[in-house]
């Protein structure tokens, strides 16, 4: 999983006091299941160009805090691995298999959005990954939540970002599907790496193509390519 952080300076100097410093608002773009090795090989310009400006920064290693989006996405909500907020759980099919049901996150683990919500800050989530929609806690501390498609969230965060009052500081985390399985590039993609539409179910294609046969194996890699470049589009739009 990717994620980046931007901030962007709000016009608070006549609101704050000379010892008190104006307030920075926060854009927190995350990338779905974005396999590190993707770049350098794809055409990702925005987010290239955001690592290598004057404020950016490239990691080269980092591990995820959990094999899966939502645990990772709590630590990251948390500043907490996933040993210490103890949110350990299998993904939804093996939960399913177990006849378990995912417990609510624990209150002790306070979520970054709660603090900025203290701390005077609009927080708003955009989501297109549905499992984080789940009446779980992980919107604690967002005034808005919302789930959208990939090919929505530009827009709308847009929008968001144009109409918000400017005298207050805001936290918008805004959070991509697209590199996630089942995968579906855009048409210009489908097209520019060559990609035979036959391949895609009524959701896009799923991982089991590539247990098949071996011969699918680059094919559902160009794919992967496809939509990786897709996210860094929107992405684009949204910095």
């Amino acid at each position: 999983m990717l994620w980046l952080v931007t901030s962007m300076s709000c016009t608070l100097l006549e609101s704050f006091t000379d010892s008190s410093p104006p307030k920075s608002s926060i854009l927190f773009l995350v990338s779905d299941t974005t396999r590190a090795d993707a770049f350098g090989q794809v055409d990702t310009p925005n987010l290239d160009a955001l690592g290598n400006s004057k404020n950016g920064q490239m990691v080269e290693m980092a591990v995820a805090p959990s094999s899966w989006t939502s645990p990772s996405v709590l630590s990251m909500f948390t500043g907490q691995s996933v040993r210490e907020h103890g949110w350990d759980y299998p993904i939804a099919q093996e939960m399913i298999r177990n006849k378990m049901e995912y417990p609510a996150i624990s209150k002790d683990s306070q979520t970054l959005a709660e603090v900025l919500a203290d701390a005077g800050y609009e927080t708003r989530g955009y989501i297109a990954n549905r499992f984080l929609i789940r009446e779980l806690g992980f919107s604690r501390g967002f005034e808005k939540w919302q789930y959208m498609t990939d090919e929505e969230l530009p827009s709308t965060v847009t929008q968001d970002l144009l109409a918000a009052d400017t005298d207050e500081p805001h936290f918008f985390y805004v959070h991509f599907f697209g590199p996630h399985q089942p995968l579906r590039p855009s048409d210009a993609r489908i097209q520019k790496y060559e990609i035979d539409e036959r391949i895609f179910g009524e959701k896009g294609l799923g991982f089991r193509f590539m247990k098949e046969s071996e011969e699918n194996i680059p094919i559902y890699k160009s794919v992967y390519d496809a939509v990786i470049e897709d996210t860094d589009e929107r992405m684009g739009l949204v910095i």
